[in-house]
């Protein structure tokens, strides 16, 4: 009987070895896609910009035919949602954006706009569909939108007048990042107002 069992463990010996390895392969390919996916994020999050860092002012095109500067201007700040059209994760973040541009709505001192990286005729019919609430403006060339580091989307960053960046996250927000955002553009604002 004994033998009988000790010749059956034997030949299920190489099944059980082969089976763990299989399952430590998998859980091996897990881990190195969990990895890859983690350096991607590090690798677009150090091209982001950041706070403190300054951008130039540029002047853009809005929608509707009028341009504005943005990173200078009249208002001492701006907020702005870096948007794609076919983006699923600005798409996720537009009920945060919809927050703030109405928490901020009628702020002295606060703009928003929505930024666009894709053409008038899909940036229009987006906004439309989405019944955005915040003027939307388009960089006119690939290299404007360099200039701002917007390599990808979604991007929400407070700039001031002189185009010092006061915030700047570069993925979907969540109600804690929408307050920060919020407030990030108040203090801007009352900063601004103090000094003049």
């Amino acid at each position: 009987m004994l033998r009988r069992v000790m010749t059956r463990a034997r030949q299920a010996a190489p099944w059980v070895v082969l089976g763990l390895a299989a399952i430590l392969l998998v859980i091996l390919g897990m881990q190195t896609r969990a990895l890859r996916r983690d350096v991607r994020r590090l690798e677009g999050a150090q091209h982001l910009l950041h706070p403190g860092d300054v951008v130039p002012a540029l002047r853009v095109a809005r929608s509707d035919g009028d341009s504005i500067t943005l990173g200078a201007g009249p208002d001492p700040v701006q907020v702005l949602f870096v948007l794609s059209t076919t983006c699923p994760y600005c798409e996720a973040t537009l009920p945060q954006w919809d927050t703030i541009a109405g928490r901020l709505l009628g702020t002295r001192g606060v703009v928003v706009y929505g930024v666009s990286l894709d053409p008038d005729s899909a940036t229009v019919a987006y906004a439309a569909r989405h019944g955005m609430r915040f003027p939307i403006v388009r960089f006119a060339r690939a290299r404007d939108a360099g200039t701002y580091r917007a390599i990808g989307s979604p991007i929400t960053l407070v700039v001031d007048s002189s185009g010092t960046v006061l915030y700047a996250r570069g993925s979907v927000l969540t109600g804690a990042a929408t307050d920060s955002v919020v407030k990030a553009a108040l203090a801007g604002s009352s900063l601004s107002r103090g000094s003049r």
